[in-house]
Parts: C-alpha cells; sequence; structure tokens
C-alpha cells in the first residue's frame, strides 16, 4: 500500500516563560541554519554532506538538526522551481490568448489596452523563462516581501521583522528512533506532551529535553458527545503505537506556537484507502450562491481555481437546489 500523508494541526498550550525562551531560541538558531543552507545551495559550491557537517559546527546544532535545516532549504528551492515552471507554462497561455483578442479588436482604444497588456505578459513570460533556462529561481525574501517593504517603511518593528523571519522549526522522523527524537510526541496520565530537545547540554554533552503540553484537535458534538468529523487526535495516538517516523514543525504565529504532526495514514491498521493523488487534487468551498474550486497538482503546487456562481441556489428549493449542484 502507497503511503498517503496526512498533517494534523496542533497547538503547544500552558508554556511557561521559561520555556519559550528556549523554543524561540531554538527556532532562531533553525531559522538562521536554513536561511544559511539556501544560501549555499543555490551558490551549487558545496557538496550536501560538507554543508550539513559546516552548519553543525557553525550554529552549534546536532548533525540531525543540520540535516533537517538543509533538508527544509532543499524542499524550499525545489518548490520554487516547481513554481517557476507552472507560471511560464500560466504566462504563455496568458501570452497566446490575448494575441487571439488583438486579432479581433477593432477599436484603437481596445487595441491599445490589449498591447500595454500584451506587453506586461511577456516581460513576465521573458522572466520565468531565463528562470527557466538556468535552473534558477527567483530571489527569495525569508520573512516575505511584503513584511520586508513594512520594515523598510518603518511600518514594523526590527523585532517584529525577526519574529516573522524566525519563526519556524522543522524536524524529520526517524524509524529507528521510534518516532521522532528532537520533538517527540510522548503520553503521560492520559495527557499529551510535545518533547523538545533543547539547545542546552548536559554535563555529558546531551540536549536538555523540555516537555509542553501538546493540544491536538478533537471537537465533541454538543448533542451526541461524539467526535465531529475525524477524529484526528485518536488517529495520532493510534499511529504512535506502530512506532513509525512522523514529522513536526514548530510554526509560531500570533503569538501562538502550532505544531504541525505529519504521518503516514496507511500505517493505521484501520486505515483503508479510497483515493490518490497521482493527478492531483481539487478541493471545493460551497457558498449560497456558488461553488469555488482550486486544483493542485500531486506535489501540493497550485494549479486554477475557479467559482461557479448559480445565484439561483439563494432561493431555489432543496430538490431544485441539489439538482443545480449536482
Amino acid at each position: 500500500m502507497k503511503a498517503i500523508k496526512i498533517t494534523v494541526k496542533g497547538l503547544l498550550i500552558n508554556t511557561l516563560d521559561v520555556y519559550l525562551d528556549e523554543i524561540n531560541e531554538l527556532m532562531t538558531v533553525f531559522s538562521s541554519a536554513k536561511r544559511f543552507a539556501f544560501k549555499r545551495l543555490v551558490e551549487n559550491k558545496i557538496k550536501k554532506g560538507e554543508l550539513e557537517k559546516l552548519i553543525s559546527h557553525k550554529y552549534g546544532i546536532n548533525i540531525r538538526q543540520s540535516k533537517d535545516a538543509v533538508e527544509s532549504a532543499r524542499q524550499m528551492i525545489a518548490s520554487q522551481k516547481a513554481l517557476v515552471k507552472d507560471y511560464y507554462e500560466n504566462y504563455s497561455k496568458k501570452v497566446k490568448g490575448i494575441e487571439r483578442q488583438l486579432e479581433k479588436a477593432k477599436s484603437k482604444k481596445k487595441i491599445y489596452g490589449l498591447t500595454k497588456k500584451l506587453d506586461k505578459r511577456k516581460e513576465k513570460l521573458k522572466f520565468y523563462k531565463e528562470h527557466l533556462d538556468n535552473n534558477t529561481i527567483p530571489k527569495i525574501i525569508f520573512g516575505g516581501r511584503k513584511n520586508f517593504v513594512r520594515r523598510c517603511k518603518g511600518l514594523i518593528s526590527n523585532e517584529e521583522w525577526k519574529d516573522l523571519r524566525d519563526n519556524n522549526y522543522y524536524s524529520r522522523g526517524d524509524k529507528t528512533k521510534k518516532g521522532n527524537p528532537n520533538l517527540r510526541i510522548v503520553i503521560k496520565n492520559n495527557m499529551t506532551f510535545l518533547e523538545i530537545s533543547t539547545l542546552r547540554k548536559t554535563n555529558s554533552n546531551r540536549a536538555v529535553k523540555i516537555q509542553v503540553p501538546l493540544y491536538l484537535p478533537q471537537k465533541l458534538s454538543k448533542k451526541t458527545g461524539k467526535v465531529n468529523g475525524r477524529n484526528y487526535r485518536h488517529m495520532v495516538l493510534d499511529y504512535l503505537l506502530t512506532g513509525e517516523a512522523y514529522q513536526v514543525e514548530l510554526i509560531k504565529k500570533n503569538n501562538k506556537i502550532y505544531c504541525h504532526i505529519t504521518i503516514d495514514e496507511s500505517k493505521i491498521s484501520d486505515y483503508k484507502e479510497e483515493f490518490n493523488i497521482y493527478n492531483g487534487v481539487i478541493g471545493i468551498d460551497t457558498n449560497p450562491d456558488g461553488l469555488a474550486l482550486t486544483k493542485l497538482d500531486k506535489d501540493g503546487n497550485y494549479k486554477w481555481s475557479v467559482y461557479l456562481k448559480e445565484s439561483e441556489l439563494l432561493y431555489a428549493r432543496t430538490n431544485r437546489r441539489e439538482n443545480i449542484c449536482g
């Protein structure tokens, strides 16, 4: 059975201030290591193994954390290269579409407007083609380009800017270590904790570990007392019993620390395979007057979106409404 990855979004709760300081320090060091790895991988002047050892020595982190920083940077570059290809294909279609409109246009005003639009589209097409031909990616600003502009204008403080850049810590799993050695989920007295390997060392040069309460989503119905939708908490706890590897990512946002846990759903005994995403996936959002559709490819990259509007849904009878939706 092929692997089916699913990510469960949890939240660290009741975190002591001293633990928050340690988690923030861990995120700052890891984010710096990731940015360093990103630049070295883009330059392509050092081998991956040598880069991992260099980062481990430079930032004082263990080799597993160093490997995770390099892998996180590699995934970012691979994602950007996939986006460059998608953008090039999209702008190629846009250029051809405007050229067809120009052939049919008659008024000078419309021809002028389409010509200006065509020039802009061709400029973008040329931009992405150069990156595609040279196997490069556009410049990346960690923390976001909009936030960088806000910082330049003095709209956010230097501390806020650093929080936006240093808001992430990522750890891959390891089956030989029974799950995840640096960010491990543990159960104590029927409570769930995330055990974090900090940057502090013991006398024997081992990482000091802290345990922070972890909330996993489990929404109970007020009427029935049963779980609404999928029981993600139960799913994660069942997965821990398998001893398989799981990936954990900590993301700091709005003064909260979210915990994204990625597991292989096919490893759970009661899992039944019902679908695959070899050809991508389409998400559907229902609205009072229509349906919003978004397509992602098999790697999770955006392909297209469309809104199917039907105002009759607002006042149609039940049977009629179901027919329209169909």
